[in-house]
């Protein structure tokens, strides 16, 4: 697995960003009944990918004009393979969606195109992909990959752990006896448990950055998240190596001493509970290792995509008063980030 995870760092290649071109600001534009193919045509000249970008023009209007009309879109969606990554465009009209008329949905003559691109890794940047031949070979490598065993390996070993850790943690606890008059090395055995996991932990994150489902500063993010925990373990054990190591652990000495062993549940919740790390500054939401996990289950409650924005961004305004309420002005460390539970 150790040397699977070095392949992966090896993998691992900047994101192609996407910077939007809203043609909304164009009022010539904004008059037109209709989107032409030179409107909505994207720019991905190659002093543009040097510079790691591309750039795709963005349109909406829900307004429905008569006579067929409709209203004018322009979107886009990224569908990424790891190194390579394809970008579907949609343009045309939209009509009413007879199935909830809160909304719109494109019509039977939208059009619909795809551009490739692939990171060379000689030159550091991305080109296109024009030949079909070579982008279902590039699609074929990544695929072998996906479905390599070193990665269901490494899935299943993130699950179960984080099954047994967070999950089912009252059983896990009892297993290590935290409930039921723990002495230090109970303790002992329990933090060794978890650092012993958090390469799995860091392994997965990195497959997943790799694989685009987590975009580059989310990704980030979790290796802080890791790096903290780390820390707090670190802080623990050796907290831990100065008492009797067969002596019951007594909390009222533990807050007498820099509340290292309460400090670190209290991080271990904020890292494994399902919520998000709130940037109100930059109005970002970072998932945490449980929503990482969370976020890709059934959910319990009936979501669209609409509503889950609307959530997000209850959450921002919420840790926005929040942040302005204890005066606070910048973000300097990982403890400054406002923690938002889902459930």
């Amino acid at each position: 697995m150790y040397q699977f995870i070095k392949d992966l760092e090896k993998i691992k290649c900047p994101p192609l960003l996407i910077k939007e071109r809203d043609l909304a600001a164009d009022s010539a534009i904004q008059r037109k009944l209709k989107l032409d193919e030179t409107d909505v045509r994207p720019d991905f000249a190659r002093e543009l990918l040097e510079q790691g970008y591309a750039i795709f023009p963005v349109y909406k209007d829900d307004r429905i004009l008569p006579l067929g009309y409709g209203a004018k879109f322009c979107s886009y969606r990224v569908i990424n393979y790891g190194d390579a990554c394809e970008i579907i465009q949609e343009y045309g009209r939209q009509e009413v969606n007879p199935q909830d008329t809160r909304y719109t949905k494109p019509t039977a003559d939208a059009r619909v195109r795809g551009y490739r691109f692939f990171y060379d890794r000689a030159e550091r940047r991305y080109k296109q992909e024009n030949n079909e031949e070579k982008w279902q070979q590039r699609l074929s490598e990544i695929t072998t990959l996906k479905e390599s065993e070193a990665v269901t390996d490494l899935i299943w070993l993130f699950y179960d752990f984080y099954k047994d850790f967070w999950i089912n943690r009252v059983q896990c606890r009892k297993r290590f006896n935290l409930d039921d008059q723990p002495c230090h090395l109970d303790y002992m055995d329990y933090i060794y448990y978890l650092d012993c996991q958090l390469e799995n932990v860091k392994a997965y994150m990195l497959l997943l950055r790799i694989f685009s489902e987590l975009v580059e500063d989310a990704y980030q993010m979790t290796v802080r998240m890791v790096e903290s925990l780390e820390q707090c373990i670190e802080r623990c054990r050796s907290y831990l190596h100065r008492q009797e190591i067969n002596d019951h652990f007594n909390k009222k000495h533990d807050a007498l001493n820099g509340k290292t062993v309460e400090k670190l549940f209290k991080h271990i919740e904020f890292l494994f509970k399902p919520g998000y790390f709130v940037d109100p500054l930059q109005e970002k939401l970072y998932p945490n290792i449980g929503q990482v996990y969370d976020r890709v289950q059934l959910s319990r409650v009936y979501n669209s995509a609409e509503t889950l924005r609307e959530k997000q961004q209850n959450i921002i305004e919420k840790a926005k008063r929040a942040f302005e309420l204890q005066g606070k002005v910048a973000i300097e460390k990982l403890t400054d980030y406002p923690v938002y539970f889902v459930n």
